[in-house]
């Protein structure tokens, strides 16, 4: 069972080779910190976007849909998804407006 290698060694290796990826990782780190702008100004155009969907869908349902597919709503069920569509929709702008800046989360 006794082998010239001492148990330390593989560890060492081991050591060598994640010491040497970091600096990979610091490169794609500087990398990734050189475009926020342009990727921040995308997530607030989309941001924009969603939630003008979101409100068009919470206060003109029928129309939204019209613009959309080309039939207006015309049963009550349909024109209350719609409005619980758009409710989520812009409860999940503003949620994501108020995590922009969380610095532990997992997305950024």
């Amino acid at each position: 069972m006794k082998s010239g290698r001492p148990l330390l060694a593989g560890a060492r290796d081991w050591a060598v080779t994640t010491n040497a990826s970091c600096e990979t990782c610091d490169e794609r780190k500087m990398k990734s910190e050189a475009e926020p702008k342009s990727a921040n100004a995308l997530q607030s155009a989309t941001g924009a976007i969603e939630a003008g969907a979101g409100l068009a869908f919470l206060l003109f349902p029928s129309v939204t849909v019209e613009l959309l597919l080309g039939a207006p709503l015309e049963a009550p069920a349909s024109l209350t998804v719609a409005r619980a569509g758009g409710t989520a929709l812009f409860a999940l702008v503003i949620a994501c407006c108020l995590a922009r800046n969380d610095t532990q989360s997992p997305s950024g």
